[in-house]
């Protein structure tokens, strides 16, 4: 038998192989590649038998097929706080399945609130490094607000007031 990626890579240059591979083996990784090369692919993937840390695999490159996800507990189950970031910067519509919103890092807050600034009611800003918060602010004024300065090294605030000299006053 051959080996699941060898099985991908084949079945993403010839499609027309499919009916020779039990495509209920793959796992959600295979599926990501698959779908990543069309979504032909989507009609022959087995939705109700993924677990948790396959549909993550699924999720984080191909958002739009959460739809067919029946069990999002097992998602979160399998998913890390930046997962969790990476997907709902893509696709928000997914924030309420999340539970993981602790274990988000500041580095993943950064990328998920320039993404999705509307997150920010959710955002522990104790996690923001200084250099969090100069990438940030740097993007997003709006959130000086939440800002501990006392943070921002002699470095972070060049970086900041060279893009954003309002912030000379702090």
């Amino acid at each position: 038998q051959m080996p699941p990626d060898d099985r991908t890579r084949l079945l993403v240059r010839h499609p027309k192989f499919r009916h020779r591979f039990a495509l209920g083996t793959l796992d959600g990784a295979s599926w990501s590649c698959l779908l990543d090369e069309s979504a032909y692919f989507a009609r022959f993937c087995p939705w109700q038998r993924l677990k948790g840390d396959d549909w993550a695999a699924i999720l984080l490159d191909h958002p739009q097929y959460g739809e067919r996800c029946r069990n999002w507990e097992s998602v979160d189950d399998a998913m890390s706080g930046s997962d969790w970031a990476a997907l709902l910067s893509k696709a928000p519509e997914y924030a309420d399945h999340c539970t993981a919103w602790s274990e988000i890092s500041g580095w993943s807050w950064v990328t998920l609130l320039k993404a999705q600034p509307g997150f920010a009611d959710r955002c522990d800003w104790r996690k923001l490094s200084g250099l969090c918060w100069t990438l940030l602010l740097t993007d997003h004024p709006e959130f000086a607000d939440h800002c501990d300065w006392g943070k921002l090294s002699d470095r972070n605030w060049k970086l900041l007031l060279a893009s954003r000299p309002e912030f000379k006053k702090y």
